[in-house]
């Protein structure tokens, strides 16, 4: 079965793991220039690391990131609420956190081990079903038929326009800014705040 996952993210990537763990040989493409080297999100849940555990994903993440015991808000600067996040009845005790840019290294790294390359600038422009299959094609030019296609390509996806599934989000007016920051005296590092 020829398989191709556009987007590797890390739900690109998982499905790329999963499906060369279960002996398929996928094409897994993203048209960014490289990796990503920003954190973006930094939360991985212990239902993902449960997933991934099958690949030797999650002995990776687990080793490098940080078990966030609980989760601090604040109004202003007073503490106003605070709530563990621990539990013994599921794979891991608690919320992962990790940046995702180490996630998406650490993923590709074990996909690469299981002979699988992430292939970057390359884009799907362009999706339409034929008998039996898909028929993809990519910048440059390139054409190639899949029987299965699966959409990992974010919130602008070029799969699911091409399949004419709608989007039913929203975008948000307000501005978001998003910073990696090294400081000295930050409260405690099993803590998420708010």
């Amino acid at each position: 079965m020829k398989v191709l996952v556009v987007g590797a993210g890390p739900t690109g990537l998982t499905a790329a793991i999963e499906l060369t763990r279960l002996g398929l040989s996928p094409r897994i493409i993203d048209r960014r220039d490289s990796a990503s080297t920003l954190s973006r999100a930094v939360g991985i849940t212990s239902r993902s690391l449960e997933l991934l555990s099958k690949s030797g994903v999650s002995e990776k993440l687990i080793a490098e990131g940080i078990a966030v015991q609980a989760a601090c808000i604040y109004l202003d600067t007073r503490l106003a609420l605070e709530f563990p996040l621990h539990s013994d009845r599921t794979y891991f005790p608690t919320i992962l956190g990790l940046p995702q840019d180490r996630t998406e290294s650490l993923m590709a790294q074990v996909l690469s081990g299981m002979g699988v390359e992430v292939e970057y600038q390359k884009e799907l422009t362009f999706l339409t079903e034929s008998e039996g299959g898909v028929v993809a094609q990519f910048n440059a030019g390139e054409e190639a038929r899949f029987d299965l296609v699966i959409g990992a390509d974010g919130i602008h996806s070029t799969v699911r326009e091409a399949a004419g599934i709608n989007y039913p989000g929203f975008d948000l007016e307000e501005e978001w800014s998003i910073a990696d920051v090294d400081t000295d005296g930050w409260p405690p590092k099993e803590s998420s705040h708010w």
